[in-house]
């Protein structure tokens, strides 16, 4: 069924790129779906001879799209998230995951995106701490793509395995509650931001290639309200957050989260700087000096 949903656009026989959208990765997420669309209607009505060509996965798990769930209903959630079946065989989505590897083997595509929407994370690229990362910094503040160190747990996801090929790969979350599609000028800002992460992509591949570094992983996010951040006092650290619930508040002085020095074990509270609810920041799970722990839009 995934092969009707992939869509080809070349805009000339003198590629200099080649960009690769997914999503509908899981079912839950229409919004994105409707950027993409949004997208592609935009590539294909310009005149602009950028000399790059597109293909869009969109539906990727189709099942999940039609009806409206994250993943397969009645299946446990390791078994039924398609973004975490990538490294290892679930049966469930094998086909999938066949035809979208061999779409990324057979096309080569230089930059992949996967677009998804979020109630948790917004406005940041989120950076994997090694090499390359200190030149997808530079290329993300360039973009406005606004920065910030982390790592990465998810093993299974489309975006590692295409960074494990070599490819630059990103997860670009959206979030919902901004996607109000009767609204013109978001619709805009929606895809002009995610143009902008294609650009970052195609430009972080030449400087990649040019420079002999490593592609690390790293997520493109979008919103519009969180402009403040709390920066990393030490060198390097674990962060560990008090709360899990999206719709949760921090009040004003309360404890969000305890840094642990990794080399030195020192063991540091950061209090929330006014009332927020735990949607609205954006946070790293590693944290290193002068970086920030947490961006945030005050509640009230």
């Amino acid at each position: 069924m995934i092969e009707k949903n992939v869509i080809g656009y070349s805009r000339t026989a003198e590629e200099v790129g080649r960009v690769l959208v997914i999503c509908g990765t899981h079912g839950d997420e229409t919004a994105a779906i409707k950027t993409c669309w949004y997208l592609l209607n935009k590539i294909q009505q310009s005149n602009a001879k950028d000399k790059v060509s597109y293909k869009f996965i969109f539906m990727a798990n189709e099942n999940a799209v039609r009806n409206h769930t994250r993943g397969y209903c009645n299946m446990t959630p390791e078994s039924c998230n398609l973004n975490r079946a990538f490294d290892k065989p679930i049966e469930t989505f094998e086909d999938i995951v066949n035809h979208i590897k061999k779409v990324v083997e057979e096309w080569e595509p230089t930059v992949v995106v996967d677009v998804h929407n979020s109630t948790a994370c917004a406005n940041t690229v989120l950076i994997d701490y090694g090499k390359g990362s200190k030149v997808l910094w530079g290329i993300a503040n360039e973009y406005g793509l606004n920065p910030m160190l982390r790592t990465s747990q998810n093993f299974g996801t489309i975006k590692r395995y295409c960074i494990e090929k070599g490819i630059p790969a990103f997860t670009v979350e959206m979030s919902p509650m901004f996607m109000e599609f009767n609204n013109c000028e978001v619709q805009h800002k929606n895809v002009l931001y995610l143009e902008r992460v294609i650009s970052a992509g195609l430009e972080l591949k030449k400087r990649l290639v040019d420079g002999g570094h490593k592609v690390n992983n790293c997520s493109f996010a979008d919103s519009k309200y969180l402009t403040r951040d709390v920066v990393c006092p030490l060198s390097a650290c674990i962060v560990e957050w008090l709360k899990s619930d999206p719709y949760d508040v921090y009040e004003q002085n309360e404890c969000i989260c305890t840094l642990t020095g990794i080399e030195t074990g020192a063991i540091l509270n950061i209090y929330a700087p006014c009332r927020l609810m735990v949607q609205d920041i954006c946070c790293p799970d590693v944290a290193f000096e002068g970086y920030p722990i947490l961006e945030y839009s005050p509640l009230d």
